[in-house]
C-alpha cells in the first residue's frame, strides 16, 4: 500500500507530455550566442539590425544601439563603413543580446 501511494504521488510531479511545468505567464528566454562571425547579410538602417550569414542557409539577426563599437581592423569607424554587403564582421553581444561590438576584417 506505501509503495502505490509513494508512485501515485511522485507521478503528480512530472508534467504530462507535451506541457510546460513553467506557468503561462512565465517570460520566455531567448538564448544568443556571445559572438556571432560570418557575413553581412541585410541592413534595416531605420531599426539599427543586420543580419550575418554564418553559414549555408543559416543567419543571425542582430541589433545595434548607440553603445556598439564599430571598428574595421581594430581602428574606430562607422555603421555605415563597417556594415557592407558581404563584408566579414565579427559581433560581440551584450548581457542583454544587443551587439557590444561589430568588427569587420579585411580579405
Amino acid at each position: 500500500m506505501l509503495v502505490s501511494s509513494l508512485i501515485v504521488s511522485c507521478s503528480l510531479l512530472v508534467a504530462p507530455a507535451g506541457l510546460s511545468a513553467a506557468p503561462a505567464d512565465a517570460p520566455s528566454i531567448m538564448v544568443m550566442d556571445e559572438r556571432v562571425s560570418g557575413a553581412v547579410g541585410t541592413v534595416d538602417w531605420e531599426n539599427q539590425t543586420f543580419t550575418v550569414r554564418t553559414g549555408g542557409e543559416r543567419s543571425q539577426s542582430v541589433t545595434w544601439n548607440s553603445e556598439t563599437a564599430f571598428t574595421i581592423d581594430g581602428e574606430r569607424s562607422t555603421a555605415r563603413a563597417v556594415l557592407m554587403a558581404n563584408a566579414k564582421v565579427e559581433v560581440k553581444m551584450d548581457e542583454d543580446g544587443v551587439a557590444a561590438s561589430v568588427e569587420r576584417r579585411s580579405e
